[in-house]
């Protein structure tokens, strides 16, 4: 058996629980058990992702979101937590700080994108929370967004087309948006997961096309590579990706 320890330490090494942003809420938030020999991998932990954990025995699920975000205030037994405990599960949650590790959403994100010479464009202490890098060659924007809805299978995405040719790009996983008020450094392009009307706006009215391509889409693409991470550094455990449409907004 595998100690729950041991993975959260390991986590701890390229994604800092302690460098969680302020509001998030991370680490070992349901702790139903301390070993296991088998573990579900997830972006949120669903009804769908507890009964695949119960059928497959996995007694530890790893997500990305917070199982817990804001304070209980009460609990049925068809709340996820108490479906945790009673089948003795435990979960482990990284979320902001995953977002900003190394090898983590931000950086499977720029990979997927094929971005280049990769540097921060924002910074949260000594992590970047966001990230800008460059394509090989210029492509026009329609042909920029057109590659972001493929290689992210995007159903569709909401834009502002500046109308000019993409070779640096900024990319937030999730919601990301705001970045585009923090950062001194500009871009031709910038995509996030969830952009508000004035956002849009903000960035048009600079000459940046933005891209807001879903909070889901560019943040379940670290299931499989997390699990594969996991899988190499503890070989007496089996790391199960799990994907659900559960928790994926469509656009018609």
């Amino acid at each position: 058996m595998t100690k729950v320890c041991d993975v959260y330490n390991f986590i701890d090494t390229f994604a800092p629980f302690n460098s969680a942003m302020s509001f998030d809420n991370v680490g070992v938030l349901v702790n139903s058990t301390s070993t296991f020999d088998k573990a579900l991998v997830c972006l949120d932990i669903t009804p769908a992702a507890v009964e695949k954990a119960v059928k497959t025995g996995a007694q530890l699920i790893i997500s990305h979101h917070p199982v817990i975000f804001r304070p209980l205030k009460n609990i049925s037994k068809d709340d996820i937590v108490f479906k945790l405990i009673q089948n003795n599960i435990t979960a482990i949650c990284a979320h902001t700080n995953l977002d900003m590790g190394k090898g983590g959403v931000n950086d499977t994100l720029a990979q997927i994108l094929g971005l280049k010479n990769v540097e921060p464009f924002t910074c949260c202490g000594e992590s970047a929370s966001s990230l800008l890098g460059f394509l090989d060659e210029k492509m026009s924007s329609q042909n920029f967004i057109n590659m972001i809805k493929n290689k992210l299978n995007c159903s569709s995405v909401k834009y502002m087309d500046s109308n000019k040719d993409i070779k640096s790009v900024a990319i937030c996983s999730g919601a990301g948006s705001d970045i585009l008020f923090s950062s001194d450094k500009t871009a031709d392009a910038f995509v996030t997961g969830e952009v508000k009307h004035h956002e849009f706006i903000y960035a048009y009215q600079r000459g940046i096309t933005i891209v807001e391509a879903g909070h889901f889409e560019t943040e379940d693409i670290i299931v499989k590579p997390l699990a594969n991470r996991l899988s190499l550094e503890f070989k007496d455990a089996l790391f199960i990706p799990f994907y659900s449409d559960e928790a994926r907004i469509y656009h018609s």
